[in-house]
């Protein structure tokens, strides 16, 4: 097998690639990799206005997708890998295309959208009927997949559960020099904290919807007056949010990435998530790059990075006193946010993009011996 294998990687997304999830930051970490190897990436997404609007999130568009987008692609098929990310329609026709031409092909699960679904149709009387169609569907569309990249162990055993075929774990990377404590900015905190940056400041960043358990926190927000809470981040009930959260002690900064962020990041004393369902943490790594200690529940996605770096609190899945009493905890000990910094640091180090690009050619390549 010549060594530039593959000299093209045809890859498919199901929203725009402007808009903000983990798949898209992956690519943007991942692009001037395959650059530096001399791989072609043809990529393809929706564009960004046009499509079907989703009805969850007025803000992001998908396109059912067609065969004859993959037509320009004729010759040299022997050379071509191909790789849907969170396959659904697009993701779709690109495995179905890839298999009728025996192209080796990986599909990477990102996105628990039967988990999600519970988050907005609570109370709804078929959702077990709903959700078991989900995991039927997608299950269907990756087994069209030789390869399932699961981003993190707790999530691959979900999908072998639910009889996905040969699914491996991909995490994910992260770039510690931007996302660094040495960015810390005490003007930045004078400003976050209304002038008193003898205040602690607790950090969420992540997208604001309902599937992210952002409503609930009012509990630790209203009972935890000695922190500031800094919520970095945009979405659907970001306006319900602001609204529920009218205390002094919380502060919406809107979506911010870059220098920015790390900025922000490097500027606080604690990462809170309360999620209870991830793919992958992204957030949680950049925290810990960041030297920030984490609290979360012991929920899938999430609790594999706290477990391996011993960087952070695990609260039982969804307790929140336990998890309210974490943050007390760390409130309380610039000792122990000292040393969980330092721990999360190191281990970010362990998790480069470079890495993880290895890894990702390495199962495109296992594909090719077969």
């Amino acid at each position: 097998m010549p060594v530039e294998w593959p000299r093209t990687v045809v890859m498919s997304t199901e929203v725009p690639l402007d808009t903000i999830n983990g798949v898209n930051n992956a690519l943007k970490n991942l692009f001037p990799l395959f650059t530096q190897k001399g791989i072609d990436v043809l990529i393809h997404s929706p564009h960004p206005k046009k499509g079907f609007k989703l009805p969850l999130y007025p803000g992001v568009r998908f396109a059912l997708g067609f065969p004859s987008l993959f037509n320009e692609i004729t010759d040299n098929k022997r050379d071509v890998a191909v790789h849907a990310w969170a396959p659904f329609t697009l993701g779709f026709w690109l495995l179905d295309w890839a298999d009728e031409n025996h192209i080796p092909r990986v599909a990477s699960f990102n996105t628990n959208i039967p988990k999600f679904l519970e988050s907005y149709f609570t109370s709804f009387r078929y959702l077990n009927s709903i959700t078991k169609f989900a995991w039927f569907f997608f299950k269907s569309v990756h087994n069209m997949a030789q390869i399932n990249l699961a981003p993190s162990d707790s999530v691959g055993s979900q999908m072998k559960e639910k009889r996905f075929k040969n699914v491996k774990t991909w995490t994910r990377g992260v770039d510690t020099e931007l996302f660094n404590p040495e960015k810390r900015n005490d003007e930045l905190r004078q400003k976050l904290t209304d002038g008193h940056p003898e205040k602690s400041i607790i950090l969420y960043v992540g997208r604001l919807a309902k599937e992210k358990n952002l409503e609930r926190i009012q509990l630790l927000i209203s009972s935890l007056p000695q922190a500031q809470f800094v919520i970095v981040g945009d979405g659907p009930i970001k306006a319900d949010l602001e609204n529920k959260f009218a205390f002094k002690n919380v502060k919406f900064t809107g979506f911010l990435e870059g220098e920015e962020l790390a900025e922000i990041y490097a500027s606080s004393e604690i990462f809170l998530t309360p999620s209870l369902t991830e793919g992958f943490a992204n957030t949680v790594l950049e925290a810990f790059a960041s030297g920030l200690p984490v609290v979360c529940f012991d929920a899938p996605g999430i609790k594999e990075l706290v477990r391996e770096s011993g960087a952070g609190f695990l609260a039982k899945y969804d307790d929140w006193e336990e998890l309210r009493d974490n943050l007390l905890k760390l409130l309380n000990s610039q000792e122990i946010r000292k040393d969980f910094g330092l721990l999360g640091r190191n281990y970010s180090k362990t998790m480069s993009w470079e890495k993880r690009f290895q890894e990702l050619l390495d199962f495109y390549r296992l594909l090719k011996k077969k």
